[in-house]
């Protein structure tokens, strides 16, 4: 309650959402067309409008669909200082790869968006055997970071984030070192079952 209620005296009472929330603002907010030309606002496309672009542009033939237009064809790299045949800061596609359902969208096509679907996949499926055998509180954990990862990929590139990738590679080797040790565990237990027996 007392977070609340300065919440609602410092920031809600501060600023006017009244218009941010209202239903047109929001559509127009995410389905807002790029800018094709210099300017001081925001040049790239609505997130909406770029999961939809995404989209078409993978569809273009079967091949792409599956596949799509090449890794890095809609980013830029900094490091080496060269950007996608895709990508654009201002005109017709600026900001098609905003979000991490775009950009994988389009850059891997169904296959990427697949892969990505299964890898969180399998990680639930190991945190349920870790939860069984191991760690209790294992599966929730996961699914409560499956359900903000799930949300997450349509508002921004989450796994451009460092913090993000080490997130996930730790949970990745942690749920294996989990199932390995448990099954270690086991196998010792029944290598001295049978040499009592013995």
């Amino acid at each position: 309650l007392v977070c609340l209620s300065l919440f609602y005296t410092f920031f809600w009472q501060q600023h006017d959402f009244s218009n941010q929330l209202s239903l047109k603002y929001v559509s127009e907010y995410f389905l807002r067309d790029p800018l094709l030309e210099r300017s001081t606002k925001d040049p790239r496309m609505g997130r909406g409008r770029a999961a939809i672009e995404s989209v078409k542009l993978a569809f273009k033939d079967p091949v792409t669909s599956f596949i799509g237009i090449g890794s890095g064809a809609v980013s830029t790299a900094q490091f080496l200082g060269t950007k996608g045949r895709h990508y654009q800061k201002y005109g017709p596609l600026a900001g098609v790869g905003r979000s991490q359902f775009s950009k994988t969208m389009s850059e891997t096509g169904i296959f990427g968006i697949l892969s990505t679907a299964c890898y969180l996949l399998f990680m639930l499926i190991l945190a349920k055997k870790v939860a069984k055998q191991q760690y209790s509180y294992c599966f929730n954990l996961f699914v409560i970071l499956v359900a903000v990862t799930g949300l997450m990929i349509f508002y921004a590139n989450i796994f451009q984030f460092n913090i993000t990738l080490l997130i996930f590679a730790y949970s990745t080797v942690f749920l294996h070192k989990s199932l390995k040790n448990r099954n270690d565990s086991g196998c010792n237990q029944m290598t001295q079952k049978r040499y009592k027996t013995t």
